[in-house]
């Protein structure tokens, strides 16, 4: 990872520390990359049991991290599919 490491999440501060601070439990569903961007889709459980849908993208510089969006459905637990396929 970049020391200079860019966050796009509003929650989530810039940097090592800031990444490395967020320790939820994922289970990855699928990652994809296109030339130097990266896309890791996901489940996220917090410790609080709130579980989201996640799409992480990231942007490598030289190899490393160097900037990060997401993209979350946030309480997904709360969700009841009238078509009875799996939201993952």
């Amino acid at each position: 990872m970049k020391d200079n490491y860019l966050q796009h999440n509003p929650t989530v501060k810039n940097g090592k520390a800031g990444f490395l601070k967020m320790q939820p439990q994922i289970d990855i569903i699928n990652i994809s990359a296109d030339q130097n961007m990266v896309y890791v889709f996901f489940k996220c459980t917090l410790v609080t049991g709130q579980i989201n849908k996640v799409c992480n993208i990231y942007r490598l510089e030289a190899g490393k991290l160097a900037e990060h969006w997401d993209v979350i459905e946030h309480n997904v637990e709360n969700i009841h599919s009238i078509n009875n396929n799996s939201i993952f």
